[in-house]
């Protein structure tokens, strides 16, 4: 019997089976000596064949075990030992009956019959150790077809669903890959021409020069059934931009039948638009030669190479890059894996990363020791900093001798960003928790205070005998305490308000120079009241005042100011406070300076957050919710402005505001008319008739009170209905005093009513609501103006004056 040996051509699995025939034909005693060579070429290269096969399964990134068809195990990787915490040597000669338990023994060895029976892949659930795993199990074949073992790939099925999701794609590509080893490889363009083909497809065609191939389609090479049947299924993989999978194709050439199983892939470019077609049919009519066997193995392994994410490299003993993937080259920052070649860490990355990366591999190789995701950083080519899970595994020769490592490395940077944000996220609430935990028992004695107060001056003025002066006192301190209370829940609702969007600006024409007196008036009896009299105040104004007219929203904009007036004359204990402005271009500058305690650099950014105090001063009156600068800061902001502070420590802080200098060119005339005194107004509205519509009694009985001396006619109204009626009854009523909150109708509706019934009548909605658009509400359902809760008798009488006394 003559035998040639051709490398590239035999399978360690073939191998006993080329020793049996060679002994059966001449019986080995009887072997020349060139037959002896050729049994010994024979056994180095199933020697090398069975070093990269049981490479290939060490490296395969998942558990993965290789078992003949009786299942005794011929190779695994290291995750699958410790999938099923055992070593390689307890789980390699042992069968399968030896390594697991009875019942799933059983049941693996069915799942390798069905392999065995049909010869081709199946993908099964399995649970073992408490976690499920999807086997994916492969036969590999001899050249005569007969299955001579099965190829087990698990991938668990409990991972974390955000990486599991995140690698679904990946392991798509990794199963289309694993299933699509085939002998025949070509690739196509968008008109089914073929613009690459492997050596076993010009077999098929019986062409010898690849060239002669290139831009031709299938009906010049094959049957018009086969060529229509062909490019029906490429059209659907281009239309639908996904694969076609296990496909049967028959075949005729020269009256001989081929049957095929074929696989058609899209191809894609940067913008993820099909470009092209790649193609894998296997020969399943047992006529494939074992060197196209080898062909499709070297393709496949390319192909995973150059398509898996992951980033993949093997170095020699030196560190010295002798292969890599294209996602390593684009790490790496250089166009062709190729030029990797022979270049180390070092030509790459910064000193540091490239010592640490080779200090560790050498330790791997110099130990035989794997080392399995390591989170390593590094700069890639573009200067992004990048987190790598890192596995790196030492290659042996057949000796047993190091020879080099291969490294595989996930990008997990987003990964790290996300855990980042969510540790920066936790710490914010954790923060805030405690803001608001300290913001709540604040909140508690702020409110508590001055409701002492006012509860326990109220009480005192029952008191028998107390004297005018002393019923006197106690007023005052329960109308302090009131306005204090008030403030707060101001303060409250602002913040609230803010935080939700929901606060409007209601811009008009000011004096910016009237609210420079007015806040010193009101501050310099402040200080009055608190001693602070030695703190000289002092005021600033740089503008005319037919320049000082401008367009703002005067409420919100003289909230700033007395923000920080109010702070400064509570951290100054001595030396002076001036506040006033400037312009700078197209804005106005506000600022309060004072020589108060100062505030450290550190804590600057912590007083414009919510709830944000600096207490460290046992002197200082702690007094306050810490939400007027957030208020103020976030107003500025609104007014088209912004805030900011400048400090130092013992010397004290100057806060500024600068909002837009939107001047207003023409004044109205101002009225000379004297204004009418409360004495003049208590002799015109006698006798005339005025409808208070509120359901409330205290609040009824407030207003009649406020009243009672301009000797008017009040009807009462409790509900919106009766308001209507009371104003249909009584022409000669001459105003409404309306609450929004009505029962039966509310008080919008009820003065929208009104209103058609006597269009000119005045009506004045009164409400506890502070919103802006509250308001809009009132002015929208036809009211003439607008007071809020509570409601003092200057402006309840200034309305009085303006809309009863109208001729």
């Amino acid at each position: 019997m003559k035998f040639h040996v051709l490398k590239k051509s035999f399978s360690s699995l073939n191998f006993a089976y080329i020793i049996s025939t060679l002994a059966t034909v001449h019986g080995d005693e009887d072997m020349e000596d060139d037959k002896l060579q050729q049994i010994k070429l024979l056994e180095e290269i199933v020697t090398e064949y069975e070093n990269m096969l049981a490479s290939l399964v060490g490296n395969i990134f998942f558990p993965a075990y290789l078992t003949r068809t009786d299942g005794r195990m011929l190779q695994c990787n290291q995750h699958f030992a410790e999938s099923i915490a055992k070593a390689p040597y307890e789980i390699i000669g042992h069968t399968i009956q030896e390594i697991f338990p009875n019942e799933l023994a059983q049941m693996i060895l069915e799942q390798n019959e069905q392999v065995i029976k049909y010869k081709r892949s199946f993908s099964f659930q399995i649970q073992r150790n408490g976690q499920w795993y999807l086997s994916n199990k492969l036969p590999l074949l001899n050249a005569r077809n007969e299955v001579k073992a099965i190829l087990t790939i698990d991938r668990s099925l409990s991972e974390n669903i955000e990486l599991f999701s995140s690698l679904r794609e990946e392991k798509e590509l990794l199963r289309s890959l694993m299933e699509n080893t085939h002998d025949y490889i070509f690739f196509k363009d968008i008109r089914h021409a073929y613009t690459r083909v492997n050596r076993a497809m010009l077999t098929l065609m019986n062409i010898t020069d690849e060239k002669l191939v290139i831009g031709r389609t299938d009906d010049q090479f094959f049957n018009s059934e086969f060529a229509t049947n062909r490019r029906k299924y490429e059209e659907e993989v281009v239309d639908k931009a996904r694969p076609l999978l296990n496909v049967e194709e028959k075949l005729v050439i020269d009256q001989s039948v081929i049957w095929l199983s074929s696989n058609f892939s899209p191809l894609f470019d940067d913008k993820k638009q099909v470009v092209g077609i790649v193609g894998f049919s296997r020969d399943i009519s047992g006529l494939k030669l074992l060197i196209q066997e080898l062909d499709k193995e070297s393709t496949f392994l390319r192909l995973i190479m150059d398509n898996i994410p992951y980033t993949i490299y093997f170095k020699d003993v030196h560190g010295r890059f002798t292969r890599v993937n294209k996602a390593q080259a684009l790490l790496l920052g250089i166009d062709e894996p190729s030029q990797a070649i022979g270049k180390t860490d070092f030509d790459f990355f910064d000193p540091v990363t490239a010592e640490m990366t080779f200090k560790d591999e050498q330790w791997i190789m110099q130990q035989g020791v794997p080392l399995f995701e390591k989170i390593e950083q590094l700069t890639d080519s573009k200067g992004n900093t990048r987190w790598m899970s890192a596995t790196k595994i030492p290659i042996k020769d057949e000796k047993g001798n190091i020879t080099g490592l291969v490294g595989i490395s996930i990008d997990i940077t987003e990964r790290r960003k996300v855990e980042e944000k969510l540790r920066v996220a936790k710490e914010k609430a954790e923060a805030s928790d405690r803001l608001k935990t300290a913001f709540l028992a604040n909140m508690s004695h702020e409110i508590r205070t001055p409701m002492n107060g006012i509860i326990g001056f109220a009480n005192l003025l029952r008191t028998p005998g107390i004297s005018d002066e002393e019923k006197n006192e106690y007023l005052d301190h329960i109308t302090s305490c009131s306005n204090t209370l008030l403030n707060l829940i101001d303060d409250i609702i602002d913040i609230a308000k803010i935080e939700s969007g929901q606060l409007k600006l209601r811009y008009a024409e000011y004096n910016i120079n009237t609210l420079i007196d007015d806040l010193y008036s009101t501050f310099a009896v402040i200080m009055q009241k608190e001693h602070k009299e030695m703190i000289e105040l002092r005021t600033n104004k740089t503008l005319p005042d037919h320049l000082a007219h401008i367009y703002t929203d005067p409420f919100r904009l003289k909230q700033i100011l007395t923000n920080l007036l109010s702070n400064a004359v509570k951290f100054t204990l001595h030396g002076s406070i001036e506040f006033g402005y400037h312009l700078n271009e197209h804005q106005l500058v506000f600022y309060v300076k004072d020589t108060g305690i100062g505030i450290p650099a550190d804590k600057i950014s912590v007083i414009f957050e919510r709830f944000g105090q600096i207490l460290d001063n046992p002197y200082i009156n702690k007094k306050g919710t810490g939400l007027g600068l957030t208020i103020s800061y976030n107003l500025a902001q609104m007014l088209g402005g912004a805030l900011w502070v400048e400090s130092e420590v013992n010397h004290g802080s100057t806060f500024y505001v600068s909002i837009p200098y939107h001047l207003v060119e023409s004044i109205a005339h101002p009225d000379h008319h004297q204004p009418i005194s409360d004495d003049q107004l208590l002799t015109q509205l006698q006798g005339k008739t005025i409808l208070i519509a509120e359901d409330e009694d205290y609040n009824f009985l407030y207003f009649k009170h406020l009243l009672k001396d301009l000797q008017l006619s009040i009807l009462w109204a409790k509900t919106g209905e009766e308001a209507i009626t009371l104003v249909k009854q009584n022409p000669d009523i001459c105003l409404v005093l309306m609450d929004c909150k009505m029962p039966e109708i509310d008080g919008y509706e009820a003065t929208s009513e009104i209103k058609k019934i006597a269009p000119h009548l005045p009506i004045i909605m009164q409400t506890a609501f502070t919103a802006g658009d509250e308001q809009d509400k009132a002015m929208q359902a036809g009211c003439d103006a607008f007071i809020t809760k509570p409601i003092s008798q200057k402006i309840l009488f200034q309305h009085l004056k303006a809309f009863l006394l109208k001729k």
